[in-house]
């Protein structure tokens, strides 16, 4: 599974793309923390899968971008 780290520095994406992926990335965390927090007592589980799900999304996303790199390149 690809960290935040590894998703805002992937070789592909141009400096556009990373700026709005780690803007789309604070805004997660922060929809997480509201989702998981509202309600009911602090639970890090919550977090951690609310934005692992996030993540695993933007995986999809970077697989197909390697996908037609090397469409390309054949």
């Amino acid at each position: 599974m690809a960290s935040e780290y590894d998703l805002y520095h992937h070789p592909q994406l141009n400096p556009l793309i990373q700026q709005k992926l780690a803007t789309s990335i604070l805004r997660v965390s922060r929809i997480c923390w509201k989702l998981c927090y509202k309600d009911t007592e602090i639970s890090p589980d919550c977090i951690e899968n609310c934005t692992e799900n996030y993540i695993k999304s933007f995986d999809i996303v970077l697989d197909e971008i390697d996908k037609r790199n090397r469409m390309r390149k054949s």
